[in-house]
């Protein structure tokens, strides 16, 4: 079964970072940075190479002393990819 489907990745030249304005993802002079706390929890997994859709859901959800509903990080999660998706691909990462 293949799963890259189900698996994001940065284009070729994108990084996680972070500065003292916050997280985000850079491309070349490109910038673009997380709106809110759960965009910063999907950044802060891709930076652990975490890029499984399931992977980036369950880091938004178990976040906190009250975990939001599978259903509400998975829209969180779709928020994130129309955000950034100039640096984003489906597949695996290169």
């Amino acid at each position: 079964m293949d799963n890259t489907k189900d698996e994001l990745c940065l284009k070729p030249g994108t990084v996680v970072f972070h500065d003292s304005n916050g997280y985000g993802l850079r491309s070349g002079a490109q910038i673009r940075y997380a709106r809110d706390e759960q965009q910063i929890l999907i950044l802060k997994a891709m930076e652990q190479n975490q890029f499984a859709l399931k992977a980036l859901i369950d880091a938004v959800n178990n976040s906190g002393p009250d975990k939001l509903q599978e259903g509400i990080a998975a829209v969180a999660v779709a928020e994130f990819i129309l955000n950034f998706e100039a640096y984003l691909r489906n597949g695996r990462k290169e």
